[in-house]
């Protein structure tokens, strides 16, 4: 299907496919004709950064944009790691101290929430702790402070390791969705020709149950 929207579209639809369990070495070459097909880039988690940085979304110029970004972050990583109402705060806390520390618009990533977070609780061990340093050290996304502009006009196959913690996976996959989410909302909607809505980009996910 995707290979179909690709051609007919004349490679004007992109995609993202995130594979939640992952490809093993053995099984990458079968999908190698895919990939030349459809041209898309397979990037294989951990061993390659996602190229965006999921931070991105967040206002770091207006003040209450910032505010309701940072809180947003914080419910994502709360809904699917389940810490607690403390270990929440300390990650607000944390976040809000990153984007403080930056200039220019800048937007901090995982390593400069990771920093904060030890600042805050003196590196004392907990589930947060586990999963922010994590995503810091296992660099599952891009660590620039840039808005990734050409995100959208490639096609990328996601494979995230089933050795991957879940907690782990479950936060990058919504981190990514969220992303795409907030992306597409601020653009115009998709025009209107002959009664139809073109299809714009699609999102794949094996495994979303």
């Amino acid at each position: 299907l995707l290979r179909q929207f690709t051609q007919i579209s004349e490679n004007s639809i992109k995609f993202l496919y995130l594979d939640f369990k992952g490809l093993k070495k053995e099984d990458i070459k079968n999908y190698d004709k895919f990939f030349n097909v459809t041209n898309s880039t397979f990037i294989d988690a951990p061993q390659q950064p996602f190229p965006i940085n999921p931070l991105s979304f967040v206002d770091s110029v207006n003040e209450k944009n910032r505010i309701m970004g940072i809180n947003k972050f914080v419910d994502i990583i709360t809904n699917y790691s389940h810490i607690g109402t403390r270990q929440r705060q300390i990650l607000k806390d944390a976040t809000t101290e990153a984007f403080k520390n930056k200039k220019n618009g800048e937007i901090p990533n995982f390593r400069d929430i990771f920093e904060q977070y030890l600042i805050i609780t003196e590196d004392k061990p907990d589930t947060l702790k586990e999963i922010i340093q994590n995503l810091s050290e296992l660099d599952l996304f891009d660590n620039s402070n840039k808005f990734d502009s050409n995100f959208f006009n490639n096609n990328y196959y996601f494979s995230l390791s089933g050795d991957l913690p879940n907690s782990v996976r479950f936060t990058a996959v919504f981190l990514i969705i969220n992303y795409i989410y907030n992306s597409f909302m601020n653009i115009e909607n998709a025009p209107i020709e002959n009664g139809y809505v073109g299809i714009r980009y699609v999102l794949l996910i094996d495994e979303a149950h």
